[in-house]
């Protein structure tokens, strides 16, 4: 199995809501919309949540680089999978 892991941050004049509104409800459905054509086998969004946490965490550790918005994996079934999802137009 292999996952690809994204690390997103959103453009600067983005909010936070509306970033994650967008990721969810467009960009989601999108790839949801693509999956069966290129073979993924699982897609996850995990969405940031603005916490005073966050800035303590970095502050015991020293400091951090800033947290990114959120995170995206999506899981295929092998390498040759990934590379014929990447070659194609849905990919």
């Amino acid at each position: 199995m292999i996952r690809i892991t994204f690390l997103l941050r959103k453009k600067p004049a983005l909010s936070l809501e509306d970033f994650q509104a967008y990721w969810l409800n467009e960009h989601g459905p999108l790839v949801a919309s693509v999956a069966g054509r290129i073979k993924a086998l699982r897609y996850v969004q995990v969405h940031t949540f603005d916490s005073p946490a966050n800035d303590a965490m970095a502050k015991a550790r020293g400091g951090m680089e800033p947290i990114y918005d959120g995170v995206a994996e999506v899981y295929f079934e092998s390498r040759a999978a990934l590379v014929a999802a990447l070659e194609s137009p849905e990919g």
